[in-house]
């Protein structure tokens, strides 16, 4: 009983295979055909050009997260102050910080020298990245 089951189960996944692969045969054609796009036309380079200016203007609407870059206490202060207002960015500074390795002691010096310009207190972005980290004593 169990292999006249097994026999008939494998033929019904044979035939639909096969019916599968005949049916994508035919589409092969569609493919050779040649591309609409002229050559001489600048369609894709205006496209590809418009991608790039996209890049940049995202590239200054986002802020470094790298805390090596940020010697002064003003650039270290507005960025200490833009994670305090979004906790969005925050997450995303976290997964950044945790991807290139940023410990808790240079987080720490980071916030020291952003509040020596605010005289703010940043202890929700150590303990939200110690949160991310794990590193919490429930």
């Amino acid at each position: 009983m169990r292999l006249a089951s097994f026999l008939s189960a494998t033929v019904v996944a044979i035939y639909f295979a096969a019916c599968s692969a005949t049916t994508d045969f035919d589409q092969t054609k569609v493919l050779m055909n040649g591309s609409p796009v002229h050559p001489h036309d600048s369609t894709g380079k205006r496209l590809l050009r418009a991608h790039q200016e996209n890049e940049i203007s995202t590239e200054e609407r986002t802020p470094s997260f790298n805390l090596a870059q940020l010697t002064k206490s003003k650039h270290a202060a507005a960025l200490a102050e833009q994670l305090m207002g979004d906790h969005r960015l925050a997450k995303a500074a976290y997964v950044w910080w945790e991807n290139n390795e940023v410990t808790l002691t240079k987080l720490d010096e980071f916030l020291k020298r952003a509040s020596k310009k605010t005289k703010a207190d940043y202890n929700d972005l150590y303990n939200g990245y110690m949160m991310h980290l794990g590193y919490t004593g429930v």
